[in-house]
Order: structure tokens, then C-alpha cells, then sequence
């Protein structure tokens, strides 16, 4: 608690506690991240391309829904089902909307590119992750890529594991 001219203010600190800040959150709406071994082997540094449009795109730390809730990056494995969104706006809520993404598998540093993988270069809303992850080995690198620059804060690079 803080003292400013006789009025006391709550005093919030996240240091150690696993809390994600990112631009455009009130701080009523904190998402804690899951800091659980398998979760920490998945996520992934997420190669910005930081640009001065989008700067100000109310992008939170964890975009990605599964099934319409905040995916759960230390659940995440080759096995996971459900539809896959990216969001703006806080996920999980009425007010968040969908962006469009690209979604691909990066093996040894190149795309994976197989012959049924119907998604690929596909400008996407949502889709059953379950079809993609059947083209991923353990290893492999889930990259999940907005389409429009100005959303460059929602890029995803998921690493995959079994």
C-alpha cells in the first residue's frame, strides 16, 4: 500500500510471481502464466518483428485459445485437440476478437510442407489444432503468425514436445 496525499493505493508488484504485463491490460484483468516444467520447454522467444505500427494493439501476453479459454501451455503436446484462435483484446472474454493467422511446422529450420497439409499459407480465424500437430514430430516448431502487421505482437512459436 501507498500513501499520495492522504489516499491509500493499493500496490500491486508482480516480481517472481509469474505474472505477464503487456501494453493495453488493466490491471484487473492479470493473467498469471502457468510456470510448470513442460510449460516453460514450450514456450518459446516469439521473434518479434517489431515495427512502429501495431505498437499500441491490445495484444496480451497469452493470445492463444483453445476451445475458447486461454490455452494451457503446460498441457500443450502432439496429442492436443481443439480449435486453435488467435485473439486481441483479453482472451477468453466478450470483448476479445479473433485475428487472422498463418499457422506452420518448422523441422531442422525448414517448413514442413506436406501433401495434405491443406492449412498451409491459409488465412486463418481458428483451426482443429489436431490437424496440424499430425504432421509434427517432437522436436518440431509450431509457428502461429499473424497476418497483419499491425497484430506482430501476437506471433507464437510453440515448441513441440510429445
Amino acid at each position: 500500500m501507498i500513501v499520495i496525499n492522504s489516499i491509500k493505493i493499493p500496490l500491486l508488484l508482480s516480481f517472481g510471481l509469474g505474472v505477464c504485463f503487456s501494453d493495453g491490460q488493466s490491471l484487473n484483468s492479470l493473467h498469471t502464466l502457468n510456470t510448470n516444467e513442460n510449460a516453460k520447454e514450450i514456450m518459446h522467444d516469439n521473434e518479434f518483428v517489431r515495427t512502429e505500427i501495431g505498437q499500441t494493439e491490445n495484444i496480451y501476453c497469452n493470445p492463444l485459445l483453445l476451445d475458447g479459454r486461454p490455452l494451457d501451455y503446460g498441457s500443450f503436446t502432439l496429442r492436443t485437440r481443439g480449435e486453435l484462435a488467435l485473439v486481441k483484446g483479453e482472451p477468453g472474454t466478450p470483448g476479445s476478437t479473433k485475428i487472422l493467422f498463418f499457422i506452420r511446422l518448422i523441422r531442422d529450420g525448414r517448413v514442413v510442407d506436406g501433401r495434405n497439409m491443406l492449412f498451409l499459407n491459409k488465412r486463418l480465424h481458428e483451426i482443429e489444432i489436431s490437424n496440424v500437430l499430425a504432421f509434427a514430430q517432437p522436436g518440431d516448431q509450431l509457428i502461429i503468425d499473424p497476418v497483419r502487421k499491425e497484430d506482430w505482437k501476437a506471433k507464437r512459436i510453440l515448441n513441440l514436445v510429445l
